[in-house]
């Protein structure tokens, strides 16, 4: 090797250190609890979709955050978790991401669906519908027909929006599936549109 092509060798190591370090590929801090993440809230620029949301039929409550690749265009979020009463769920656990699309109200929605030795697995993909009016996230999956798995992770989340049915129909199957924003609040000031505000 000529001493040209090492030099050039290590030119181009030292600038991928360089660029490994640029802010767009700085993974952002993760809060590990509701408090952690109010405060990044209260001290970060955030994008409408971004902040706290609770999912509460399978009483888990996630944080939504620009991932690493912070200017990919359309945007993506990550999806780490917060509190969960399934205690596999450990605070910071990355269980999905949001995809944004040509109709910033729409995004794909991926969550990780199983545990395999551990490791969350099975990613499946849903419509999600940001709906600020009503301080949700509105999802819809495919009708698919599956089998139960106890290893499944956000049962009634999942199942419900893949058609998962145990042989009957209950008219509650027809409410609306997804996540409502709890942080920070439309106003700034901590009101929500689903109570009132008292002055």
């Amino acid at each position: 090797m000529t001493r040209l092509s090492i030099f050039c060798l290590l030119l181009l190591g030292a600038l991928q250190g360089i660029l490994a370090k640029t802010p767009q590929e700085i993974p952002a801090y993760v809060p590990l609890d509701i408090s952690e993440a109010r405060t990044i809230a209260d001290t970060s620029p955030l994008l409408p979709v971004e902040g706290i949301w609770t999912y509460p039929d399978d009483n888990v409550t996630v944080w939504i955050h620009r991932s690493r690749t912070m200017h990919a265009t359309p945007p993506i979020f990550d999806i780490t978790v917060l509190q969960s009463d399934d205690a596999r769920l450990l605070p910071g656990t990355k269980i999905g991401t949001l995809a944004g699309s040509t109709d910033p109200s729409k995004f794909k929605l991926t969550l990780f669906s199983a545990w395999n030795m551990g490791i969350l697995s099975a990613p499946k993909s849903f419509l999600a519908t940001y709906r600020p009016d009503h301080e949700a996230l509105y999802m819809e999956g495919r009708r698919l027909s599956l089998s139960f798995n106890p290893m499944r992770i956000l049962p009634s989340f999942l199942g419900a929006l893949r058609g998962f049915r145990i042989g009957y129909d209950d008219p509650l199957d027809d409410l609306p599936k997804g996540m409502i924003k709890i942080y920070p609040s439309y106003d700034g000031n901590g009101s929500s549109r689903r109570s009132l505000r008292y002055l």
